[in-house]
């Protein structure tokens, strides 16, 4: 079972992630993130002195609340993101990025897709669906940094609120 496409939540989340992400990126590793043409592909494409570095990956883990502390010694990706660690026509293996941003927009937690498959995957239930296959990532798996303080980006984001006053 595969949770649908909630446009909702992605009004909400997908804006503010992919902003984060990319100066985040920018400023922890010099990365240039803009966004994938492919609406269906993972949502950016990662550049570093203009040569294709790879794509990645973002959500938000509403979950994670605290940056600073995260709730499990394991972290849940979704396993139906697996279709970017082969994407494109050529189905051959590209190199993906997985981040997960904390609720509080302070913190990411990222995977190389190679290493996201050598994880276990287990089928547990969510606030979306009974149960789902998730990947269930060792945070000692994971690299983190803190996300430098940004103006209070959700609040700049107008699809998040608009999407809050309603």
């Amino acid at each position: 079972m595969r949770k649908p496409f909630d446009p909702k939540l992605h009004e909400k989340n997908d804006k503010i992630a992919r902003d984060i992400a990319k100066k985040a990126f920018l400023s922890q590793y010099n990365y240039t993130l803009v966004d994938n043409p492919d609406i269906y592909g993972p949502d950016l494409m990662a550049y570093q002195n203009d040569e294709f570095l790879g794509f990645v990956e973002v959500e938000i883990k509403q979950y994670w609340k605290d940056h600073k502390h995260f709730p499990s010694s394991t972290l849940h990706i979704p396993q139906r993101k697996n279709k970017f660690l082969v994407y494109g026509i050529t189905n051959i293996p590209v190199p993906i990025v997985f981040c997960v941003l904390s609720a509080d927009l302070k913190g990411i937690y990222w995977i190389e897709g190679e290493n996201l498959i050598n994880c276990q995957t287990i089928f547990k239930p969510n606030k979306y669906l009974d149960k789902e296959y998730f990947f269930d990532v060792p945070l000692l798996k994971m690299q983190y940094f803190d996300v430098e303080p940004i103006n209070n980006e959700r609040d700049n984001n107008e699809s998040v609120k608009s999407q809050s006053s309603q």
